[in-house]
């Protein structure tokens, strides 16, 4: 696994294998896929200042059962497996009771990184082809994520940077967590990036965790994070602990490993002919990447199909209440929230400008600010089953 010649799938493959052994677990923990709060137990934590939890359940992903983790007990969690062809990424959502808290770790946007010196055709040619596969130089952490930061929050209301210092200590946990692996990792930083914004005319604190690390031919990064109306520091540890809690399922490595050395043996086998199927796949892979609603959907219905009562709760709550924080868990999870007839909610890939919801199965049909009627019926569609759902602002 840790052999530096492979090349395709490599990364993220080595990420997922090291952070998913990188703290212990409770052999009496249950696996549960949900974690809803009793009703009784919101209603009084609606109005009070969240306080850092002190107990845990263990969920697990629905959608292709890779990996574990603990989140708190009574919060609205959320853990999901997100592919974008063969780039795979693991984000985790923990909702206060009361939505004045948000923490998370992963993104499922951000690009799997090549160093231009690699000097491989193949990766640069699918690097060309994939928009989340990227030839770029490495960059430390202080440096990525101010730039991060901006494109993914700087949205937010009053959005503002308000500080950027190393963290040695996570840092140390990476550097522990490799060498368990025969890995010494001296080129990376870890960084505290702080920020302030409005939520409806409140002020919220915000934190990101961030972590670069070079490892040659690629470079990863890692990201934790949190928004919330109180104290960063209150929620610091609980973030920590949930993403050193992650585990990988063993079976799912095993198998990601056995089809990236099929994909590299075949590479080798025959580089011409892998090359000239790639041109010709190039059309049909880009329409299966562009296909995010679609896969967002599918995403959404494994969730769901798994008893994930827990976050459904919580979009239902805000389909009646002023809920804080759902732009920010919104930019996490790179979602639009829309609101259909009757008021009801429903959550969708940010792509689309207009949407259109199936009137029975609720799943959704998108485009443009053109997409209309007429656009449904060219998708071969009957536009009698959709509604309209406007995006909630």
């Amino acid at each position: 696994m840790l052999r530096m010649t492979t090349l395709i799938g490599f990364a993220p493959i080595l990420m997922l294998g090291l952070m998913g052994c990188s703290a212990p677990q409770s052999q009496n923990s249950p696996a549960p896929t949900s974690s809803a709060a009793p009703e009784a137990v919101i209603q009084a934590q609606k109005t009070a200042p969240s306080k850092a939890p002190t107990e845990y359940v263990t969920i697990s992903d629905p959608v292709e059962n890779c990996f574990t983790v603990q989140v708190p007990k009574g919060w609205y969690n959320r853990g999901y497996s997100a592919r974008i062809y063969d780039i795979h990424r693991e984000v985790v959502t923990s909702v206060s009771p009361n939505s004045d808290t948000v923490l998370f770790t992963g993104d499922p946007s951000v690009p799997q990184y090549w160093s231009p010196d690699t000097g491989n055709p193949v990766i640069e040619q699918v690097c060309e082809l994939s928009p989340f596969m990227e030839l770029a130089r490495y960059q430390p952490a202080n440096d990525y994520f101010p730039i991060y930061a901006k494109k993914k929050f700087g949205k937010l209301t009053n959005f503002k940077i308000t500080g950027v210092q190393p963290n040695a200590k996570v840092f140390g946990e990476f550097q522990r967590i490799f060498a368990e692996h025969g890995v010494q990792l001296s080129n990376g930083l870890t960084v505290d990036l702080k920020f302030t914004y409005e939520d409806k005319g409140k002020k919220m604190n915000g934190l990101l965790i961030g972590t670069t690390i070079n490892s040659g031919p690629f470079w990863i990064v890692e990201v934790w994070g949190m928004s919330t109306s109180s104290d960063v520091e209150t929620f610091r540890p609980t973030l920590v602990k949930i993403a050193l809690s992650k585990k990988t399922n063993p079976e799912w490595t095993a198998l990601q490993n056995q089809k990236h050395e099929e994909r590299m043996a075949q590479m080798r086998a025959d580089h011409e002919r892998i090359m000239q199927n790639m041109n010709q796949q190039h059309a049909q892979n880009m329409q299966w990447i562009q296909a995010s609603a679609q896969r967002h959907q599918q995403r959404m219905e494994a969730i769901w199909a798994a008893g994930d009562a827990s976050m459904k709760s919580y979009y239902e709550r805000s389909a009646s209440s002023d809920l804080q924080h759902q732009s920010f868990l919104n930019y996490i999870n790179d979602e639009n929230t829309v609101v259909g007839s009757e008021g009801r909610v429903r959550q969708v890939d940010s792509s689309y400008q207009r949407y259109y919801i199936h009137k029975t199965n609720n799943t959704y049909v998108g485009g443009d600010i053109r997409f209309n009627e007429d656009s449904i019926r060219r998708l071969g569609l009957n536009p009698d089953d959709y509604e309209e759902a406007k995006i909630r602002p």
